[in-house]
């Protein structure tokens, strides 16, 4: 589906859990939305953003942190995943990578 600016891609994953990739005029995705029964491959998702995400989510376990959302904001990476076995639900983005006019907030809501 075509939106200002930007293409929607939704997909099942094997694990039942529903993927959208938000794509820019050029092809490169911007942000991506999930929700299913299970997380999915962090890797497949953040590609060469993977190592920002491990090493915020490893300070917050440093910091005593155990459980609950996940929230990243580092390195253009902006990433919040929530639920529990059963109902995960999460988004990410890089902040410099939004097209021009799109309100990325209202965009993953």
């Amino acid at each position: 589906m075509a939106q200002g600016g930007y293409r929607v891609f939704a997909l099942e994953l094997n694990n039942a859990t529903v993927l959208q990739e938000f794509v820019d005029a050029s092809g490169q995705v911007f942000a991506l939305r999930w929700s299913g029964p299970d997380l999915p491959d962090m890797g497949m998702l953040l590609g060469p953003y993977l190592p920002v995400f491990k090493a915020s989510v490893q300070a917050a376990r440093q910091a005593g942190k155990r459980g609950g959302p996940v929230s990243v904001q580092s390195g253009g990476l902006v990433l919040v995943s929530t639920g529990v076995m059963g109902a995960f639900q999460g988004y990410a983005y890089l902040t410099a990578q939004i097209p021009p006019g799109v309100d990325v907030q209202a965009l993953l809501k």
